[in-house]
């Protein structure tokens, strides 16, 4: 995976593979009104594979977002990478 710009999140969250798991995995983004710049779905065996790319999103709503995601049904794994942190001018 290439590095993150300052500010970018990624989440990558192994799921069951069942209906409705795609749109639950995008709940929280839009209930924090964030439009994910990139997503990647696939399916390995009984599992989802969702990578969720954001370019620039609040770390107070990318904290709120993990949350969210912890707590989804049937997720098996999260992984959270932050960008590079914004320097000080």
């Amino acid at each position: 995976m290439p590095a993150l710009p300052p500010a970018a999140q990624r989440f990558t969250l192994t799921t069951d593979a069942a209906p409705g798991t795609l749109a639950r995995v995008l709940a929280p983004f839009a209930k924090r009104d964030v439009v994910p710049d990139a997503m990647e779905a696939r399916r390995t065996g009984d599992a989802h594979v969702v990578i969720v790319t954001c370019l620039d999103v609040d770390p107070t709503d990318a904290k709120l977002i993990r949350g969210d995601l912890l707590r989804l049904v049937g997720l098996r794994d999260l992984n959270v990478e932050c960008g590079a942190p914004r320097l000080a001018a």
